[in-house]
């Protein structure tokens, strides 16, 4: 079979073409007539044509290439319909597909005549379609040819119109309604569209600017808008956009808004670097925006009743001048100059206003003195004082001290081992980890570190604080702000499955057995199939030598006998390889049941406890929360008599088997997380139920002293006291809040704009 394809695919071809030499056929006349035969006759004219020059000039020939060269031009001539139909406008590519289809038409013509008079008789009745097609050909080329020749001409007397710089925009209006369809597709059309166009704009741009130096502010727009509408896009628009800004800055000029109108002139530059507007302007302007801002800083800067806001309007004014384009090495450190004298002063009066408020507000002279430290440190530091005051009675005021009772169910307190009191304290109080900007800093202490042991053990419910605590003790819970009860109610381990065995069967590999192997026949037929493959590959080789051998054409024999040396024996090479490395004889496993046996093994952890918060100085307490961990059949198994060659590869031993000391240590651990948890949620809910319970009379207040940005690191429940005087000092930092919003009048943009250090660089802090 492959034998067979090869003589067809490879060999049949090459003799064809040898026999086609033989009969007097060249390559390129064969090529050709199987070109024409496919519809290919683009091909089958090139190959035709080299036929003949090659001296193939039979008259067949002759009316193959001609009928070739006639189809090739009613494809051109219908490319060109197509194009027509399209929109008409491309006229280069129609022009182009109808010149061809004229070429070929003529050709296809000129062939013919090369006939004899007997073969024209034959042929006369094929020459009036091919001269009708011709006809319609030259009358299409000549109408498209004056259609251009018309069209290039207008434009040509529009370009010449534009360049006499009268009437620009009514040329470049008629060339848009007339011509400029076609500027896409002709050369010349487009070259004469480009010069209108820039004639138009150069025109609109000279008379835009030259009207805004004589301050006809209206008319500049109105010609600058009409350009921005000719040309929404490229220079024109460039030029537009220039124009506007330009305009734009002499309007804020015209209204003293001197620095907009500066900003506006550099967003003109930046439009077009080479402005001769901006060039000569710019310069002026710089020079009026920086005298009247430096002018405007130095008046604010020595006002008697100078304000923060003030100073910072200054600030402003310097950073402006400081970023503007075009300002001296020498000005830029005249301004930075101005800028350190002016943090000094905000850094002094923010101190003095400080001062004042030490004895109403003293959250607020840390705040205050926490600015201060921002804009000029060495001002600020040299209030340490006056830090450390403040500093002192914010800490006295939001200390939380918690006094933690842990105790458990008596049957659990017997428990070997078992002590909750040293379990909590070893891990629930230590790891508490509290951020450093917590509101208030929490003391946490164990009830066995401060009450007597033998106290505690009579102690099993919160009732029993009041009626069994002598007049020290209750001294000493006086001393807390609050109490947290933690009760244990349950822990609990328990294990099963140990003792109950289950079987199961599975296979396992009781032995050998010698069996044929299958791979040795598969081979055995592939290497008797390879073999005949061979022997019929030669035989097909050898008919064909004799094919060759018995051509006349010496030309020919050898082109023939050059196909006969694609013969392989790889194929049979590979198969004998193979068959000669297969044995043939393999051993084969011999499967057997057997049962095992087969334990699944349990654990079941049950941890709960009961948490509950008194508030000793208010007198109240929060529900009850109960707080539980539980593993429910967390299961492994343990497997016994398995073989070691079992197939389902089970091996002897514990698979996942849960340890129940691990869960038990795990569960705890878990539980105590999630007692640390429920005291931060509880500590960090009495934040705003107890310290805030007053402000809540007066949200809104509240909500704008905790969150005005000069107190951003400080939360309103630190400035209230614990005692029955807090009610007081909110009216007294209400009172102070007022004042100092007053004073300030400033965004935390602004802080964060003119200030030296960011809000978190300061080396006061209230962390413990």
């Amino acid at each position: 079979m492959n034998a067979t394809k090869l003589f067809y695919g490879i060999a049949l071809p090459l003799v064809l073409i040898a026999i086609g030499v033989s009969c007097g056929l060249t390559p390129n006349h064969q090529t050709g007539v199987n070109s024409f035969t496919a519809g290919n006759y683009e091909d089958a004219k090139n190959y035709l044509q080299a036929a003949k020059q090659e001296g193939q000039d039979d008259e067949e020939l002759l009316l193959m290439l001609s009928d070739s060269k006639f189809k090739v031009a009613e494809s051109e001539y219908q490319k060109a319909q197509a194009a027509i139909s399209s929109s008409g406008n491309d006229l280069t590519t129609i022009l182009a597909h109808l010149t061809r289809a004229k070429e070929e038409a003529e050709g296809s013509l000129a062939e013919l005549e090369q006939l004899s008079k007997d073969s024209k008789a034959a042929e006369a009745q094929q020459l009036d379609p091919k001269r009708e097609l011709l006809e319609k050909i030259k009358l299409a080329w000549e109408e498209k040819s004056k259609k251009r020749q018309e069209i290039v001409s207008t434009a040509h007397q529009l370009q010449a119109m534009a360049n006499t710089k009268k009437n620009v925009e009514k040329t470049y209006v008629e060339f848009t309604a007339t011509t400029a369809p076609y500027k896409e597709y002709v050369p010349e059309v487009q070259e004469s569209y480009l010069f209108i166009e820039q004639a138009l704009i150069n025109e609109l741009e000279k008379n835009g600017f030259t009207a805004l130096d004589s301050s006809q502010l209206n008319d500049a727009r109105k010609i600058f808008e009409k350009l921005q509408n000719y040309f929404p896009s490229g220079n024109g628009n460039l030029k537009a956009q220039e124009g506007l800004l330009c305009l734009k800055s002499q309007e804020l000029y015209q209204k003293k808004d001197y620095r907009g109108s500066y900003e506006a002139l550099l967003a003109a530059k930046r439009v077009n670097t080479n402005s001769p507007y901006v060039a000569q302007y710019a310069p002026k302007r710089l020079q009026e925006v920086i005298k009247h801002e430096t002018q405007q800083a130095l008046r604010r800067s020595k006002n008697k009743e100078k304000s923060v806001l003030s100073l910072f309007s200054s600030l402003d004014s310097y950073h402006f001048l400081l970023s503007l384009e075009g300002v001296s090495e020498e000005q830029k450190n005249t301004f930075t100059k101005e800028i350190t004298t002016l943090r000094r002063e905000v850094a002094t009066t923010l101190v003095d206003r400080a001062k004042k408020m030490q004895q109403t507000a003293p959250p607020l002279v840390w705040a205050l003195l926490q600015l201060a430290w921002r804009f000029d440190p060495s001002v600020a530091e040299k209030q340490q004082p006056l830090m450390s005051e403040a500093i002192d009675w914010i800490k006295a005021k939001r200390e939380l001290k918690l006094l933690v009772f842990v105790k458990s169910r008596p049957e659990l307190a017997q428990l070997p081992g078992y002590n909750s009191e040293s379990k909590v304290k070893q891990q629930l109080i230590p790891p508490l980890p509290f951020p450093s900007d917590w509101p208030i800093p929490l003391t946490i202490k164990l009830a066995g570190e401060v009450l007597p042991a033998e106290y505690l053990a009579t102690v099993n419910t919160t009732q029993d604080l009041a009626t069994r605590a002598p007049a020290a003790i209750k001294q000493k819970l006086s001393e807390s702000d609050a109490l947290m009860w933690i009760t244990i109610l349950e822990s609990k381990v328990e294990e099963y499955g140990q003792n109950q065995p289950n079987y199961k069967n599975s296979t396992y590999i009781s032995g050998t057995r010698t069996v044929d192997n299958p791979e040795w026949f598969t081979a055995q037929q592939e290497y008797n199939s390879a073999q005949q493959e061979y022997n019929n590959n030669y035989q097909y080789t050898q008919q064909l030598a004799s094919r060759c051998n018995s051509m006349s054409n010496a030309f020919a024999a050898t082109l023939c006998n050059s196909s006969i040396n694609a013969i392989s024996s790889s194929r049979l090479d590979n198969a004998r390889a193979r068959f000669n490395s297969t044995p043939r004889y393999i051993q084969e496993n011999i499967s057997s049941e057997y049962s095992y046996r087969y334990y699944k093994v349990g654990v079941n952890v049950s941890m709960k406890a009961e948490v509950k918060y008194l508030d000793s100085k208010n007198q109240r307490s929060l529900e009850p929360k109960i707080i539980e961990y539980n593993i429910a059949n967390k299961e492994g198994e343990i497997l016994e008599g398995v073989q070691p060659s079992d197939l389902q590869g089970l091996k002897n031993g514990r698979n996942n088997v849960p340890d129940p000391q691990v869960e038990k240590t795990a569960a705890q651990n878990q539980l105590i997380s999630d007692l640390q948890a429920e005291i931060k949620a509880i500590v960090a809910k009495e934040n705003g139920l107890r310290f805030c319970l007053h402000a809540t009379k007066n949200s809104h207040t509240s909500k704008k002293i905790a969150n005005a940005p000069y107190l951003s690191n400080l939360q309103l429940c630190l400035l209230f006291s614990k005692n029955a005087q807090a009610a007081q000092e909110i009216e007294k930092l209400k009172e102070a809040q007022k004042e100092l919003e007053h004073f300030l009048q400033v965004t935390p943009d602004d802080l964060q704009k003119y200030a030296l250090h960011d809000n978190n660089s300061s080396i006061w802090t209230l962390d413990p």
